[in-house]
């Protein structure tokens, strides 16, 4: 009913209308405004039955309506500030809305402004610093107070309290508003007034009217117009010079009259002072302790310093103060030995008081720190003896023996008579040297030599080595031989020595044969004068070599002849043919004889008996032995290596003398000639030897002149002697010398004359620095005795330097703000030279600003006071140059000079401007962030950081206004920083100041005015009033749905707004004025669409066009009209078998669009039959998450597959339902083992299989048969050999499960063998089964019973053509090996006509090795094969039937290597027969690496010559046609066909 009555209203509603009430704010609660009923002409009775309600979009209700009467009064107080903030005019909106009819009315109030706001300052606090330098008229901006009231309730005017140094100035806007500024009336004086506190009032305009105040706090920031000042000019310490690190000297003190940064002194050395002092002392740089920071190494009794104090402010002050430290001698300085003379080294037989050395002791410290003692150890044979003043001699005081102290290092010990003593050691190293007073010694009277024979010429026997304790030519060790024989010869002629190192050298090889041992003498003779001898003797033995072959006695033969030997061929077995008799010239074992048969025409009638020599017979002759034999035999020696001799012995088998002897002769070959080589190496020892006998005596001996340069100068000296006159000619006669302690030899000593002349040139400054006057020391030394004279020169001084500044340019950084009268100071200038020579007067070029203040100057001084006489203005002139100069009193007069740069630094005393005071722009309200709004320019006429500007907000600038905008603080750019509203400001004053960087910054101010051009900025805003939701799916087509409201707060065209909604939708507005219904249009179905979000639209007509969005949220209801609806039409599921009770199988899930109870599935299994059974038998499945159980476990080999239908239904009314099919499929698991078919084997015993002894590598013994109950890769088979009694000798295929040798048995084989076979399947895990196997080994297959269930026989019998094929072959065979026998009959028959012998052997012919009538045969069957063809490995696939269905497929090839004469085949076809015999068929051949070539069949045919015609042919060409058979065998093998 509610949907219609709506509908009715909308058509049949009236014209709307707009009221506009004015009220103040702060009215009270209460207050009658009007009637809305009576205003709007509406009668007041219906308002409560229409529904009538006041619709705004503010959080807060400020009126209330009464529904009975229509009365409007006030309901909460409104606060004008608050709500409209900075706008000028201020409005409430309000929507009215009535139903039954639907009527929209507009209500607006006015609210008016009251001066309800007193000003406001924006700090409780302002602060202004302003420097004391500042003059009178100096401005300085005030902040302005904000009033929230508008027009005469605004701020008005500004007061100050009253103070005599600044009064307040109004100043006016270009926009007319007006500002305070604060004047300096008058100067201001830190040290008088550091801070002044002023009370600035801003009123309004209001009745009555209000103010606020501020307090502005001046501070006077302070300038450094006062440079630090000592307490003395002048300060005075005394310290000891030895004080350590640390020691506290003196502490300075300066006070600044400043503050601050300004008022900070730090402490100094200055640029006057040494730079070897300031590394000396250290002055901390904030209290002004001056500490000893090193060694006080000076040589001047009294130190000047100059200490510098400066503040810290931008331009920093100082003043400078002396420092006098004297300095308290203390005996810190160690005595000095100098070595004047030194004789070393010295010979060992020296006579005592033989002078060695002459020493100077010298120490720096005056009085009794300077007198010296000095003395050495007592153990050592020299001594002291002082000669003059400070001089000492060394002498020697005993015997000196080199062979016992080569040398010594005598320790000189000086010390001084100071409290403490200071000691100084110097060590002299004085050498012995030596005389030849020992000869040389061996380590041993006598040495043992063992040589072998043979050896070469030249070789290395022994070495002999002596020595001496002499050194040099004394010590030097020669080597030679005593003159001597052997055996008859003399020494030389067998043995050489090196003269240098006493190495012994054969010249000849020994015989052990013709001499065993000799011995010798070796003399050692040093070099010295008279040279001394020793000898040592020297036993050489020759040790025996394997050099001699046996050499055979008996039997003789001679002239290549053969010793012939006849034997009665009546002789039994052992008959002694002959002894052969040998004899060896070597020693030992060399000499150990043994005797070997190397030749026999018979190995089996003769043998020889290995010690003895004795040929004796094996057997009884026979009646088919050859008459004649021949037998080779060695005689060898047990040599390393050994040596042999051979006799060939001719043996006659006869009943008698045989008249004819046949011819056994063997020629010799004849002896080695002479080896040259040999011959050529004993020449070349020979040469080597008398290299070696040369005498090593030539020596060199050089000298170096000394050379001399003189250089006279005409200098001042006087040359006196204390002591000792002295004349030319005494000089002359003795060795005298000049010496200096400097190291330079300035001046020297001319004997002739006995004058001093300049050597070098001298320079006084470097000699003597600053001392005044200047010596220099010398000493005469003259030897023989020895003397020693003092000289000293003096050095005068001449004007040779000019005055120079410690630096030639000079900078000094002076703050404009400085006061005449101000000094400062500059580092003087210094002069090497002394007197008058030094510097005398300054010049300071000519300047209006600075003058150069000498009066306190004192001559020596180091700083010198430049005064400031005029002030300094940057602007005028920022640099001022200067030239110091400095002259001395030489004549003539030398001079130096300085520059002085001096840069006027700038003081911060001009505040920033800017271009224009007031900046007035207009601003597009939509103006994004970042947008450009004006570019301020203020400019400082100061420099540096003083003319650095930065920009930002004035303090008086509201916090909504910085947060609108942004000023950036270099480039002064205002920007927009946020989102500007026209609705909400019209206009924005943005105050700008700008602030120098100065110590004591200054700032400008300016104001900018932005007024904000309206823009459609504001989007339609969609209200909703009511909304209907759910809609049942049913429902038909007009039902009302929502009801919605829009506004937007532009105006004009900007504020006329259209709605929309997207199409396509079941839905359509219904618009009346700005008030709109959404109804249905279409057929709704909840399955489709179960809500729907209704996207409102709403457009104005600005430009560009604005727009909003309000998505409305409806949704469905639902009813019953969908079943249920499974997500798969069928499902499949495996399962393993074996699977546990209760296992979840699947998962069937069914879905119902439907909500609620419509939409709850649940899930039964339909009724039916498996095997017989019923449904709920196998599986049962849980009706509220459709889960399908196990109820039984399956079973792979009783039941596969099988189906079951379930059914889901919902709970609707009436319920729909919906089946689907399930397939189970079991799969097979492995949990069957392998079942050994073949061979059977009990608990108590295993399975006997027998094989012959001679079976060769590859032998079938057996073959495993296996089948497995499962199927897939569960049921495939592999065979493993897991234990074996011999493990190198079976090994079984691992899919065929055939037990096979791996070579050929021995005849040591143990007669079993345990074998333990193992079937495991490819089951995940594997399952096995194992059997046990005892392998006999017999000697003939033959003997043994087959066992008929070893092998399977096969089902097919032999083809005609297979039987035709082997009788051909068989009689072929017979035919062939018929011939043969009778070829071999003949030949031997011609041989017995002819009357030649043959070897021992089958009709006398030499048997061929085997070996020979075969080809090698390559063992990698692979490399033999063609390129590209492949055997392939076979497998087998088992259902369930284990290995009975492995089938075989050989293939027959030839190698690529193969010649014309070869022929191969691959031998793989298996035994197709039963028994033994089909398995003794196979063909194994092996390589020389042992391992088998199975299956490889090589034939060579050779041909073969009447001479090889024996047994070992005939069996060859046997096999070879057993080959044939073979090859024919593989033929039908590869065609399919069994054998």
């Amino acid at each position: 009913m509610r949907v219609y009555l709506m509908v009715f209203c909308l058509i049949s509603c009236t014209a709307s209308g707009q009221i506009v009430y004015s009220i103040t704010e702060e009215t009270e609660r209460g207050v009658s405004i009007g009637n809305i009923a009576k205003d709007l002409g509406i009668n007041a009775a219906t308002l409560s039955s229409r529904k009538f309600r006041m619709i705004t979009g503010s959080s807060k209700q400020y009126f209330n309506i009464d529904l009975s009467t229509g009365a409007l009064t006030i309901k909460e107080p409104i606060d004008r500030e608050q709500v409209c903030e900075l706008k000028s005019t201020c409005f409430l909106s309000y929507e009215l809305v009535l139903e039954n009819p639907l009527e929209l009315y507009r209500m607006e109030f006015k609210v008016l402004d009251i001066n309800d706001n007193s000003p406001s300052f924006p700090l409780s606090e302002y602060h202004v610093k302003v420097a004391e330098f500042l003059s009178p008229g100096a401005r300085f901006t005030l902040p302005t107070a904000q009033d929230l009231d508008e027009g005469s309730n605004s701020v008005q005017n500004y007061t100050l309290s009253p103070e005599e140094h600044f009064h307040l100035e109004m100043q006016t806007h270009g926009d007319g508003s007006k500002y305070p500024e604060l004047v300096l009336e008058k100067a201001l004086d830190r040290e008088q007034q550091a801070t002044h506190r002023l009370i600035l009032t801003a009123k309004d305009g209001g009745n009555p009217p209000k103010s606020g105040d501020v307090q502005v706090i001046v501070t006077v920031l302070d300038t450094n117009d006062n440079a630090p000042e000592f307490e003395h000019s002048v300060y005075r310490a005394s310290i000891l010079e030895n004080s350590p690190n640390g020691t506290l000297v003196v502490r300075v003190h300066a006070t600044d009259l400043d503050e601050g940064l300004n008022g900070e002194i730090r402490y100094s050395f200055s640029n006057s002072t040494a730079a070897d002092l300031q590394q000396m002392f250290l002055i901390h740089p904030h209290t002004g302790e001056v500490t000893v920071n090193g060694v006080l190494a000076v040589q001047r009794p009294l130190l000047e310093m100059f200490i510098e104090a400066r503040d810290k402010g931008a331009f920093g002050l100082s003043s400078t103060a002396k420092l006098l430290v004297e300095i308290t001698d203390v005996n810190n300085h160690a005595p000095e030995i100098t070595v004047t003379s030194l004789s070393s080294p010295i010979p060992e037989d020296a006579v005592p008081g033989t002078v060695i050395a002459l020493l100077s002791i010298m120490d720096k410290d005056p009085g009794e720190n300077g007198k010296v003692t000095c003395q050495i150890p007592d153990n050592l044979p020299f001594q002291l003896k002082p000669s003059l003043e400070n001089y000492y001699s060394l002498i020697t005081s005993g015997l000196l023996d080199r062979e016992l102290i080569s040398e010594y290092n005598i320790t000189i010990t000086a010390t001084d008579l100071g409290s403490p003593p200071t000691t100084t050691q110097k060590t002299l190293w004085v050498q012995i040297s030596d005389v030849n007073d020992n000869p040389p010694v061996f380590t041993a009277d006598a040495c043992n030599v063992s040589v072998e024979e043979n050896n070469p010429l030249g070789a290395f026997l022994y070495r002999v080595s002596a020595s001496d304790p002499d050194v040099g030519e004394n010590g030097r060790v020669s080597y030679m031989l005593r003159n001597s024989t052997v055996a008859g010869n003399t020494l030389a002629s067998f043995l050489s020595v090196s003269l240098a190192n006493g190495s012994i050298y054969a010249k000849r090889a020994f015989d052990f044969e013709q001499f065993r041992s000799f011995h010798f003498q070796v003399e050692a003779k040093d070099n010295g004068s008279p040279a001394l001898s020793t000898a040592i003797t020297v036993n050489v033995y020759i040790s025996d070599q394997n050099d001699n072959a046996p050499t055979i006695l008996y039997p003789i033969s001679q002239n290549g002849s053969v010793a012939v030997e006849i034997v009665p061929r009546l002789a039994d077995e052992g008959y002694l043919v002959t002894k052969v008799v040998a004899d060896d010239d070597d020693n030992a074992q060399n000499a150990w004889l043994s005797y070997h048969l190397a030749q026999s025409s018979d190995s089996t009638l003769f043998h020889l008996v290995p010690h003895s020599g004795e040929l004796r017979t094996t057997r009884s002759m026979r009646t088919t032995d050859f008459l004649k034999h021949k037998v080779v035999v060695v005689v060898r020696d047990h040599g390393d290596p050994p040596l042999s001799s051979t006799v060939t012995v001719g043996i006659l088998l006869a009943d008698s003398l045989p008249q004819a002897l046949p011819d056994f002769d063997d020629s010799g070959e004849p002896p080695p000639l002479l080896n040259t080589t040999n011959l050529y190496l004993i020449v070349s020892l020979a040469c080597v030897a008398c290299v070696f006998a040369l005498p090593d005596a030539i020596h060199y001996k050089a000298l170096q002149p000394i050379g001399m340069m003189l250089y006279v100068m005409d200098v001042s000296l006087e040359l006196s002697f204390t002591q000792v006159q002295l004349n030319s000619l005494a000089i002359l006669q003795t060795k005298a010398r000049l010496t200096s302690g400097s190291g330079r030899h300035y001046l020297e000593l001319e004997p002739k004359r006995g004058v001093l002349l300049v050597r070098e040139r001298m320079d006084r400054e470097a000699l003597c620095e600053l001392s005044p006057s200047c010596f220099l020391s010398l000493e005469l030394i003259i030897e023989q005795p020895i003397e020693v004279h003092n000289v000293e020169v003096e050095v005068l001084d001449i004007n040779d330097n000019a005055p120079r500044f410690p630096r030639q340019d000079y900078r000094l950084e002076i703050s404009e703000s400085a006061v005449p009268g101000a000094r400062f100071h500059i580092e003087s200038a210094q002069d090497p030279d002394v007197g008058t020579n030094s510097v005398q007067s300054y010049q300071l070029s000519p300047s209006h600003h600075f003058a150069l203040d000498l009066k306190g100057f004192q001559r020596g001084s180091k700083l010198l006071e430049l005064v400031l006489q005029q002030p300094l203005d940057r602007e005028q002139s920022a640099l001022q140059q200067l030239v110091l100069t400095a002259v001395d009193g030489g004549d003539p007069p030398k001079s130096g000079t300085a520059q002085i740069s001096v840069r006027v630094v700038d003081t911060n005393d001009n505040p920033p401007a800017f271009d224009r005071s007031t900046y007035t722009v207009s601003l597009l309200e939509n103006a994004p962030p970042g947008t450009l709004v004006v570019k301020l320019n203020a400019s400082d006429p100061d420099e540096g950081s003083n003319g650095d500007v930065i920009y930002s907000f004035g303090s008086y600038t509201p916090q909504k206004v910085r947060q609108l905008f942004s000023v950036d603080p270099h480039s002064g750019e205002v920007r927009v920083n946020g989102t500007l509203d026209y609705e909400e400001a019209s206009f924005y004053e943005i105050y700008v100041q700008a602030t120098d960087q100065g110590p004591v910054s200054m700032a400008g101010h300016c104001k900018v005015l932005v007024n904000i051009v309206d823009a459609n900025d504001n989007v339609p805003e969609v209200e909703l009033t009511s909304l209907y939701s759910p809609v049942p799916e049913d429902a038909r087509a007009g039902t009302v749905v929502a009801l919605m409201s829009v506004t937007d707060q532009d105006s004009g065209l900007n504020k006329q707004v259209s709605l929309r909604i997207p199409p396509g939708l079941p839905f359509t507005l219904n618009s009346f004025k700005n008030s709109y219904t959404l109804v249905t249009q279409g057929h709704l179905d909840r399955e489709k669409a179960a809500s729907y979000n209704i996207t409102v639209t709403a457009t104005d007509s600005g430009r560009p066009p604005l727009s909003s969005q309000k998505v409305i949220h409806v949704e469905i209801s639902d009813i019953n009209d969908n079943p249920p609806h499974f997500e798969e039409p069928a499902y499949s599921v495996y399962i393993p078998e074996n699977n546990p009770l209760g296992v979840l199988l699947c998962t069937v899930k069914a879905t119902d669009p439907d909500v609620a109870k419509n939409a709850y599935v649940s899930y039964s299994l339909l009724d039916g039959e498996i095997e017989g059974l019923p449904v709920a038998s196998y599986v049962s499945i849980k009706s509220d998450n459709g889960n399908i159980y196990a109820v039984s476990s399956f079973d792979y080999e009783t039941l596969r597959e099988f189906q079951v239908v379930v059914q889901a239904q919902d709970a609707g009314i009436p319920p729909l339902s919906s089946a689907v099919t399930v397939y189970i499929y079991v799969t097979d698991e492995n949990d069957h083992a392998p079942q050994i078919l073949y061979p059977t084997s009990t608990n108590t015993s295993a399975a006997l299989e027998m094989i012959p002894r001679s079976a060769n590598a590859g032998y079938l013994v057996t073959k495993v048969i296996a089948i497995d109950g499962d199927s897939g890769q569960n049921a495939w088979l592999f065979f493993h050999l897991v234990q074996n009694s011999d493990s190198d000798l079976f090994r079984v295929e691992l899919h065929s499960g055939e037990i096979r040798t791996t070579r050929k048995l021995g005849e040591e084989s143990a007669p079993t063998f345990n074998l333990t076979v193992e079937v495991r399947d490819n089951g995940e895990p594997a399952m096995s089964s194992s059997v046990a196997i005892t392998v006999a080994v017999v000697d003939r297959v033959s003997k043994i019973i087959p066992d008929t269930r070893r092998h399977v026989k096969s089902t097919r019998n032999y083809s005609e053509i297979t039987l035709y094929l082997i009788i051909a072959l068989s009689a072929i065979s017979f035919v062939f090996l018929f011939a043969i026998i009778g070829l071999t009959i003949i030949k031997c028959y011609r041989y017995s006509l002819y009357g030649d012998s043959c070897c021992t052997g089958f009709c006398g012919v030499r048997e061929r090795c085997p070996a020979e009538m075969y080809k090698q045969a390559n063992n990698n069957i692979d490399t033999r094969l063609p390129h590209g063809l492949k055997v392939q490995p076979h497998f087998i696939e088992v259902r369930g039937n284990g290995s009975l269905t492995k089938t075989y497929c050989y293939k027959a090839c030839l190698t690529a290597g193969s010649g014309s004469d070869t022929f191969m085949f691959y031998n793989t076809c298996g035994p197709t027969g039963t028994g033994p015999s089909a398995v003794m068929t196979e063909r194994h051949l092996t390589g020389q690496s042992g391992q088998s070539a199975q299956n490889l069949i090589i034939l060579k045919n050779d041909s073969i010559t009447p001479n090889e015609v024996n047994t070992g042919a005939f069996r060859v060409h046997l096999q070879q046609h057993l080959n044939l058979f073979g090859y024919a065998r593989a033929v039908l093998c590869a065609s399919g066909k069994s054998v």
